[in-house]
């Protein structure tokens, strides 16, 4: 039997796998947290925030690859993916933040069911 030759080590393959585990362990958390937040908060209905979550989804899916394409193109100072990796690290905790911050300008503005307004 042949023995599988790396470019990498294998404590570095490891600590790949490790990020990648952890990376989608959040992003579920993440995900299914809006899911009860949209429902529960904002008194969107289940199928509506289910919608919502597979346009998402659906729009991951094809920008992703494009994305991949400008990164992999792109002629950065430091590196193909460093610069990308530095800016996703001050968007998304901000990004993040602004997601849930705007729950009264919603209200307020009729975006959710009427039967949720005495909540607030």
């Amino acid at each position: 039997m042949n023995k599988t030759q790396f470019d990498t080590a294998g404590s570095e393959r490891i600590s790949y796998y490790s990020y990648f585990v952890g990376q989608n362990i959040i992003y579920m958390i993440v995900s299914s947290f809006i899911g009860v937040y949209m429902i529960t908060t904002l008194g969107i209905a289940a199928a509506t925030a289910g919608t919502i979550l597979l346009v998402v989804r659906i729009f991951d899916s094809v920008s992703d690859p494009l994305f991949s394409v400008v990164v992999e193109k792109s002629k950065l100072k430091g590196g193909k993916f460093r610069p990308w990796i530095n800016a996703v690290s001050i968007a998304v905790p901000i990004v993040t933040v602004l997601i849930f911050s705007f729950t009264n300008f919603m209200i307020e503005s009729s975006i959710i069911n009427e039967r949720y307004r005495d909540r607030f």
